[in-house]
């Protein structure tokens, strides 16, 4: 839980500065996050909606924020990624791949 600690700008200079890190041709950066609930689709569900919580407390206090699955996606492809896949989850933490793929 690092990266909804930054804004968008930082969290793509974090991301690219991982991507220069792995190696030439291959890797990946797992990430652990909350993911916000879909704006087009209505739940009922908690967990999913007390991210929305979370994501009011991480613009308030660090100027951060929780971000939808699309969000990641595109600070991803920012960064140079590839590959992008939510590949579990648990209560609304889920877990990311980053994928560097040449």
């Amino acid at each position: 839980w690092i990266l909804h600690c930054f804004g968008d700008e930082a969290c793509t200079k974090i991301l690219k500065n991982c991507y220069a890190a792995l190696p030439e041709d291959r890797g990946k950066v797992v990430i652990c996050e909350y993911l916000l609930p879909d704006p087009d689709v209505t739940t009922n569900d908690i967990a999913a909606n007390s991210v929305v919580q979370f994501d009011v407390m991480m613009m308030v206090l660090p100027g951060g924020k929780e971000r939808t699955e699309n969000e990641f996606k595109d600070l991803a492809l920012a960064a140079g990624f590839h590959g992008f896949e939510v590949v579990c989850s648990a209560y609304n933490v889920k877990i990311i791949e980053l994928l560097k793929i040449n």
